[in-house]
């Protein structure tokens, strides 16, 4: 077994076919035979019905347990992604009538998404002619990728460039050079063409009948490293994503499984207290976002579908209940693609994520808690299902409010359905499903300390009683509302992964020093939401100035404020208190001089931007 190493771009390259006769068998493995299980890859790289069409994808994922790479799932070892491409060639001169062979690569990066292109090659040539040699060429090839120029970016940023589709932002960070190719497209381009007799940067547009001029320049995009892949004679342009968080893996379709779930009809046939919340009509998207967040077994069936598909939902899923950052815990636990000869591992995992071609695990009610079949649009709770005991103090009560669904809800699901109608952007679309994930977060910090008094998610201790934390609502009868509508959900996500390792998390933030004790987005959503009189809004700005300092802090700031680009913090600028005035514009100083919080300042209420360099004349003068 060779020694894995960390600066490995991908660690092993296996090649696999079906043979008439032993069954699905590993041919090849390079650099060294792989330690885990043979036969169990062999299968893995074969799924089922994988003869009956000419190409299909495949995820599934390996953990590092005591130097074997298992199937299983476990809680402390290494994690490492497969990425498997299975061709069928169909020949009448062959037995069953069809060839068909496998490969995979298994890496660290949960982007592996990148090797695409090259994997296809690499198996059409072994196609061609199946040797070792293949396996080495696809494995020298990707290893050799030059990524050394590509930013670290810290927690804070990642976050920033996630939640922003600026796709300039941290150019700095990338060099001169490539600051140089990305402000490319923010520089004005003369309609008159180039005088220095040089060919001209950019072409007219025919399509849109000569209105737009188009660059032809090179733009990069900072959210991706561009680098290439050498293939032979082939260079083969690869994007490095830049900001990737534990649970966002592959080039998964959150659109997709979105559109899968907005077919489906109800009502639900069996009801759950933590699933079902507002009843048997329940939106399908808010029983799954349920039933991950309380651990729930999920299980995804698409028998005809291609395998790259089933897994595709199962890694949107991941996404979904993650928010892209905000928690975490489900990827480590989740089956993109297994098979019957898997269900021992899957029925040992608590709360698996799975995805599955046989139709035989949807006749086992007692295999998962939530089934959603993808080809006949159908989503089905377990009668099996064991439901949570009732705890003492239940704050529902008798209240009829409960099982009303909320005006959230009711905002959330319609905004997905008219963003899918009207085809929005996948990266939309992801903002609009975390802000969801963030405002069940946020609600669950203030349950916590309404009826247990504290919260394992706030932690922090902020001085300053005006600062306050968690979920703003405008009304107290809102408040209690979604207690008793998210009560069930909030006590069976505080019994799971996930939110255990949201509180260690929030720990281990706090062994920083100069980590933010004030909850910015609640400053943010109290200025936006509730109507403060002339001294509680002053003591907001106030609390922001004083807090709001350092690089990390001002990111932070933008990540909350990205959605109404600083209003609510530049109308601190005509504050009736002058204090409260002086303390704003020094805060849009600051963030004026921050490399990525001058991008926001330059966008701000161009009002408000002239009163800002009024007060700084003012201060001046």
């Amino acid at each position: 077994m060779q020694t894995l190493n960390p600066l490995l771009h991908i660690e092993y390259v296996l090649a696999a076919e079906f043979d008439i006769d032993a069954g699905p068998v590993v041919k090849y493995q390079y650099p060294d035979t792989l330690p885990g299980d043979e036969q169990l890859m062999a299968e893995l790289m074969l799924p089922d019905q994988s003869h009956v069409r000419n190409q299909d994808w495949t995820i599934f994922f390996l953990h590092d347990e005591n130097g074997l790479l298992q199937y299983r799932p476990n809680d402390k070892g290494d994690m490492f992604y497969v990425l498997n491409l299975v061709n069928t060639k169909f020949d009448k001169d062959v037995r069953r009538g069809a060839i068909v062979k496998s490969m995979c690569l298994i890496t660290r990066y949960p982007y592996f998404q990148i090797f695409k292109p090259v994997l296809i090659l690499a198996l059409d040539e072994y196609f061609d002619s199946p040797s070792l040699d293949c396996l080495k060429k696809l494995y020298s090839s990707i290893n050799s990728m030059s990524v050394e120029r590509m930013p670290n970016f810290s927690a804070s940023e990642k976050l920033l460039l996630a939640v922003s589709e600026d796709h300039s932002l941290f150019a700095e960070r990338f060099g001169e050079e490539e600051a140089a190719i990305v402000d490319e497209k923010n520089a004005p381009i003369d309609p008159r063409g180039s005088s220095s007799g040089e060919k001209p940067t950019y072409y007219i547009d025919l399509k849109n009948r000569g209105h737009r001029l188009v660059s032809t320049g090179t733009v990069r995009d900072t959210h991706y490293f561009d680098s290439s892949l050498q293939y032979g004679a082939m260079k083969i342009p690869v994007k490095v994503p830049t900001a990737i968080f534990p649970e966002t893996v592959g080039d998964f379709s959150l659109i997709r499984l979105l559109r899968t779930l907005q077919n489906i009809k109800g009502p639900f046939k069996s009801v759950h207290p933590q699933l079902t919340i507002f009843g048997p009509t329940t939106p399908p998207v808010i029983v799954l976002i349920n039933a991950l967040l309380t651990q729930k077994r999920v299980l995804f069936i698409g028998y005809n579908t291609p395998s790259g598909d089933v897994a595709d939902h199962v890694l949107a899923a991941c996404f979904l209940a993650s928010g892209g950052g905000i928690l975490r815990g489900f990827t480590r636990y989740a089956f993109p693609y297994t098979d019957l000869s898997k269900v021992d591992d899957l029925l040992e995992t608590p709360g698996f994520i799975a995805g599955a071609k046989n139709p035989t695990f949807t006749h086992h009610p007692t295999w998962y808690d939530v089934v959603v079949d993808i080809e006949n649009f159908t989503m089905d709770i377990s009668p099996a299902i064991s439901s949570p005991v009732p705890k003492e103090k239940e704050t529902k009560g008798n209240n009829p409010l409960f099982a009303t669904i909320s005006q959230d809800d009711i905002i959330f699901t319609d905004q997905v359905k008219r963003m899918l109608t009207e085809h929005y952007g996948e990266s939309s679309i992801r903002h609009r499903c975390r802000n969801y994930l963030i405002r069940f977060v946020r609600i669950a910090i203030s349950f916590e300390e309404y009826k247990y008094k504290q919260s394992l998610l706030w932690p922090r201790k902020n001085t300053d009683k005006d600062a306050g934390h968690g979920y703003v609502w405008n009304s107290g009868t809102r408040r209690l509302l979604d207690f008793q509508n998210l009560e069930p959900v909030i006590e069976g996500w505080r019994q799971s992964r996930s939110y255990a390792l949201a509180a260690e998390d929030e720990r281990e933030r706090l062994t920083n020093p100069d980590a933010l004790t004030l909850d910015v987005e609640h400053c943010l959503d109290k200025l936006k939401i509730q109507t403060l009189n002339n001294s509680e809004s002053a003591a907001i700005y106030t609390l922001l100035h004083t807090n709001v300092s350092g690089y990390d802090d001002i990111n932070t700031l933008l990540v909350h404020a990205i959605d109404s680009n600083l209003f609510e913090v530049a109308l601190g600028l005509v504050h009736r208190f002058p204090a409260a005035r002086e303390a704003t514009c020094e805060l849009l100083e600051r963030i004026r001089a921050h490399p990525a919080g001058k991008r926001f300042f330059d966008r701000i209420n161009p009002f408000l931007k002239v009163t800002f360099f009024r007060i700084i004349e003012d201060k001046r003068s």
